[in-house]
C-alpha cells in the first residue's frame, strides 16, 4: 500500500480499546494464532490476528511521518481500520 494510502483510510475513535486494522499487507508482525470473537456497539467481528503495523504518512507541513502500532488485532472483516487515541 502506498505513502499515505492506508493513513487515508483510518477511522481514528477515542472511544476505542484497541486498534482495529483490516488490511493485512501493513502488518509487519502478525501473529495468526490469535483468535477470538471481539463485540461491539452494533455487531461481532472475528479477531484473526494480533501484531505490528508500520505505514509512513505525511504531516500537513508536508514531513515524512512512519507511524507503528503495537498490538493492533487483525480481522478481515471489521468494517474499517480503526485506530485509538486516548
Amino acid at each position: 500500500m502506498g505513502k499515505n494510502h492506508f493513513a487515508s483510510h483510518l477511522l481514528v475513535d477515542s472511544g476505542a480499546t484497541n486498534y482495529m486494522i483490516k488490511d493485512p499487507e501493513v502488518f509487519v508482525e502478525l501473529d495468526r494464532s490469535k483468535k477470538d470473537t471481539i463485540g461491539s456497539a452494533h455487531s461481532q467481528s472475528t479477531l484473526e490476528g494480533k501484531g505490528k503495523v508500520k505505514f509512513t504518512t505525511e504531516t500537513s507541513d508536508g514531513d515524512e511521518l512512519t507511524v507503528e502500532l503495537k498490538d493492533a488485532l487483525f480481522g478481515l472483516n471489521y468494517a474499517a481500520n480503526l485506530v485509538s487515541v486516548g
